[in-house]
């Protein structure tokens, strides 16, 4: 019973090809797939070109596709990804779940404990022994997604126009910003912002936080001191929710910001640990494809086990 894991984001899509045992046999990436970002039809083509490209000369449809998706935490995105799948026809049983479920799964074995992705951008969810959920964050660039790279390079950005303007101390993020947009003036990157850029490229500019700061640079710290505080707030709201506090569980970070900004781990974990002290921290070793997959070969083995396929 080969199974497909889709892990759905806003900047990419990864789509894993498994065997019944977990075993990975192929994978592929596309752009991302995102309904509040994209359109219908065109998540539909990409999804199509993407699952053909990972399964090769394998027939379809598989026996079960697992699609974890960014912003897919309302009904009305689970049921519009259902409808696409029913109009492909790639697989026989479709479980379609958002992106921080398959991450926890993939970070801790198990759908017990909590996530928190910072890629883009960023939301916390977690899942207690009682099975009862919650989540904090992931409501979009408008809305949310405090601390999530986009958040740091627009504040990055604000920062620099702030130094410019006098309104704030100059910053060694002005000539960072500059030689990474490859502009030559600080009011050049006004046209960039709102005539170019796109998201991705503002969040590109997470990283040079980090490098400002390791040199001193106080409103860059300022930065990466904000983008904590969101983190812990977050996840002390998800652990309140689900009265984790006291417990012992496994705390996955999941998502790029975790590698491009390193000092994050660091200062979460420090801070994490006086809200919950027996949790454990870690960063996900494995793509979070992989937590789809088991989700799909889960969905059918409980399917087996009820006699639901006979």
């Amino acid at each position: 019973m080969p199974v497909l894991g889709i892990d759905a984001g806003a900047t990419k899509t990864e789509c894993w090809f498994a065997d019944d045992e977990g075993a990975l046999l192929n994978r592929a990436r596309g752009p991302g797939v995102n309904f509040q970002l994209i359109e219908e039809d065109e998540i539909e083509f990409t999804l199509d070109a993407l699952i053909h490209q990972t399964v090769g000369a394998h027939p379809l449809p598989v026996d079960c596709v697992c699609v974890g998706m960014a912003g897919a935490g309302r009904e009305r995105d689970f049921a519009a990804m259902r409808t696409i799948f029913d109009r492909l026809r790639l697989a026989r049983e479709v479980v379609v779940t958002h992106d921080a479920r398959i991450a926890l799964v993939a970070g801790a074995g198990k759908p017990l404990g909590l996530v928190l992705i910072v890629g883009t951008g960023a939301a916390a969810y977690g899942v207690n022994a009682r099975g009862a959920t919650a989540r904090a964050g992931g409501w979009g660039p408008l809305l949310g997604d405090e601390g999530s790279a986009y958040w740091m390079g627009i504040n990055t950005l604000r920062a620099v126009m702030r130094a410019y303007d006098g309104r704030a101390q100059p910053t060694l993020l002005e000539d960072l910003v500059l030689s990474q947009l490859g502009l030559s003036h600080v009011e050049a990157i006004v046209h960039r912002v709102y005539r170019e850029m796109r998201r991705d490229e503002i969040a590109a500019l997470a990283p040079l936080v980090q490098r400002a700061a390791d040199l001193g640079d106080a409103g860059a710290q300022s930065i990466v001191d904000q983008a904590v505080h969101e983190f812990v707030r977050a996840a002390e709201s998800v652990i309140g929710k689900l009265d984790l506090a006291g417990e012992s569980f496994r705390l996955v970070l999941s998502g790029g910001l975790w590698k491009a900004v390193p000092v994050l781990h660091q200062d979460f974990e420090k801070l994490i640990k006086k809200v919950a002290p027996w949790s454990q921290v870690t960063a996900l070793a494995v793509e979070p494809a992989h937590g789809a997959i088991r989700l799909a070969l889960d969905h059918l083995r409980r399917r087996i086990k009820s006699g639901d396929d006979e």
